[in-house]
């Protein structure tokens, strides 16, 4: 009897031992889980739903996305009779996070020499993003003589046009702008920091200006940019900026404008002031880097549809005629793999 009782004691020890150390059932799939290095070009892995929070927060281990609405900037200007008016215009931002550079890419529709463009959360869903924003709208006529590398794919061999900066993502994830583009001066970075150096050219668009380098802004006044008539600095308009906070930590910054319902719109003065205000609100980041991306109703940030397992465009909510097509997407993807 004893001999029994000490062996149904043992068998029990052993069936709790195993109890405490097997993993549970909801940590069974992040134990075979890992941070990869996404493939520049290829299909991702569907988006995983769950991981969205909220209709403003994403997190997994290796990517979070918050997004930051409600707010809005104020200017004062003068109306036609001389009184100071206080204008409005809200804005989103979000901070996003990721654990590999290969996490930050691009996508666009169709060919690269056609002119073929559709709503950009399209091309977003059809490339399994988790949060993304417009480009460059790189088909427009405008971008004819441009410099396109594209996941790591040079669709346009160092042709440039002067008056559109252009913004250059590393294989680290970091940004370089070349302002002021010509020919020689492309070649002497890509000689210094490529062919002499260690830098891959992942991504680049073109449009600009500049507006924040090494934390600094980077004139007092952008009408005196050259490519201030084709994008309308002076214009009050919708905005979309794209920000480096830190390494691997980007900032997206969209204004609304005068389509929108009770929003003046901002120049591009303004648009820098309203940057320098949501840097206030970034716990302790600066943004070291800023650069405006094509605007207007091309300004589109992406992000989960509250409704149903999908994308949709979060900015400019009241602006029925804002969805405009769109030819490519900076986007972010998971990079957690089972």
């Amino acid at each position: 009897m004893v001999k029994s009782l000490w062996k149904i004691a043992v068998i029990v020890l052993l069936l709790a031992a195993l109890l405490v150390l097997a993993p549970s059932p909801l940590a069974t799939s992040d134990a075979y889980a890992e941070v990869v290095d996404l493939p520049l070009e290829g299909k991702l892995s569907p988006v995983d739903w769950s991981r969205y929070l909220s209709d403003d927060d994403y997190e997994d281990p290796s990517l979070s996305v918050h997004v930051f609405r409600g707010n809005s900037f104020c200017v004062t200007r003068t109306d036609k009779k001389g009184n100071p008016q206080d204008c409005y215009t809200n804005y989103i931002y979000a901070v996003v996070k990721v654990a590999s550079p290969t996490q930050i890419r691009s996508a666009f529709v169709g060919r690269a020499g056609d002119d073929y463009t559709v709503k950009g959360f399209r091309i977003a869903q059809e490339n399994n993003a988790v949060f993304a924003v417009n480009g460059d709208y790189f088909c427009h006529p405008w971008h004819k003589e441009t410099y396109i590398v594209r996941q790591g794919h040079n669709y346009k061999t160092r042709y440039v046009d002067k008056k559109w900066d252009i913004l250059i993502i590393d294989q680290n994830g970091d940004f370089h702008v070349i302002t002021e583009p010509t020919k020689d001066k492309l070649n002497a970075w890509i000689d210094e920091n490529v062919t002499n150096g260690d830098l891959q050219i992942i991504n680049t668009f073109n449009f600009g200006p500049l507006l924040i380098e090494n934390g600094e802004v980077t004139m007092e006044d952008f009408n005196q940019t050259l490519n201030h008539d084709y994008i309308g600095n002076h214009k009050l308009c919708q905005h979309m900026a794209i920000c480096q906070l830190d390494k691997l930590t980007y900032l997206f910054v969209t204004t609304e404008g005068p389509d929108d319902e009770k929003d003046a719109g901002l120049n591009m003065n303004e648009f820098v002031q309203c940057l320098r205000e949501i840097e206030g609100q970034l716990d302790g980041y600066k943004i070291q880097t800023a650069f405006n991306l094509d605007g207007g109703n091309s300004a589109t940030m992406i992000f989960k549809d509250p409704e149903k397992d999908g994308l949709k465009k979060i900015n400019a909510p009241n602006n029925k005629n804002a969805e405009r097509y769109i030819k490519d997407i900076i986007y972010f993807a998971s990079a957690w793999q089972e």
